[in-house]
């Protein structure tokens, strides 16, 4: 699956999704993790309310599986949910992007918690879970 994190200096999850600069996509399996690529948004205003960043940031990581962000915003939110990309938001803004892979990792080794597991087969006709699930543990059971 793609995993997407949005973050201002490519090592920690710090960043709300509307104000990130940059976009990083990794491939993640039960076998590990790979770079494929780093998206640039230098030339958005920082402001959150400018409507084409939230729409271009959504559209390029359209085919990834989940979005790791600093701050889930509701706005962000309802845009995420028309599209089949379930947000979830990091522990804190320290969290980097390679801990939050390395758990991730662990947790498909063995049985995916619900919400993971409607991710995966989002395609296989699963309804999305979008309530009722602890958002800010980003897929660690305690």
């Amino acid at each position: 699956m793609k995993v997407a994190f949005t973050t201002q200096d490519r090592v920690h999850i710090n960043a709300p999704l509307g104000w990130a600069s940059q976009i990083v996509v990794y491939e993640v399996s039960a076998h590990g993790y790979r770079w494929l690529e780093t998206l640039e948004f230098p030339n958005y205003p920082t402001t959150q309310g400018h409507p084409d960043s939230l729409a271009a940031k959504i559209a390029a990581i359209a085919d990834c599986t989940l979005v790791y962000v600093a701050d889930l915003r509701d706005r962000a939110i309802g845009h995420l949910m028309q599209h089949p990309i379930t947000p979830l938001q990091a522990i804190s803004e320290l969290e980097t992007m390679t801990e939050v892979l390395d758990r991730l990792c662990m947790v498909l080794q063995g049985t995916p918690p619900p919400w993971l597991h409607q991710s995966l087969h989002r395609d296989s006709g699963y309804p999305r879970a979008t309530a009722g699930y602890d958002w800010s543990v980003p897929g660690v059971s305690a």
